[in-house]
């Protein structure tokens, strides 16, 4: 005898072969099926109106769903997605002060290094002792 799908293991029931979710969620992802079910009331529900060969980007996409509510119950994926936006403004607002402080520091050096070839230049051409 079969071991049910962890959809049909979490419900109590038979397994049959038609099972819709048993592909996705065999026996042992019973917790990755246990935690979407705390989020969806019709498990099943989001893999009628989509072809065979993506069903089971519909499976991932729920886990992760499921996962970010049980990381942020309020907010979920938008909270998280608003985190990442947030983080991704102050990086590039540091990336541009970093940026801006290293054409600086160019231009300081650049500057420097004109300064003491002109200094060697100096000394190389005017004879020594001809301060007056």
């Amino acid at each position: 005898m079969a071991k049910s799908c962890a959809a049909c293991a979490y419900q109590k029931k038979r397994c049959s072969p038609q099972c819709p979710l048993a592909p996705f969620f065999p026996p042992h992802r019973r917790e990755d099926f246990e935690i979407v079910a705390k989020f969806s009331a019709n498990c099943a529900q989001p893999f009628s109106p989509v072809d065979e060969p993506e069903q089971h980007l519909v499976a991932e996409s729920m886990m992760i769903e499921a996962a970010a509510r049980i990381s942020d119950p309020v907010h979920g994926l938008a909270g998280i997605s608003e985190t990442l936006s947030q983080q991704l403004e102050d990086l590039t607002s540091e990336l541009a002060s970093v940026n801006q402080q290293n054409r600086f520091h160019l231009l300081r050096s650049i500057v420097q290094k004109k300064k003491s070839q002109e200094i060697r230049q100096n000394q190389i051409t005017s004879p020594m002792g001809a301060s007056s």
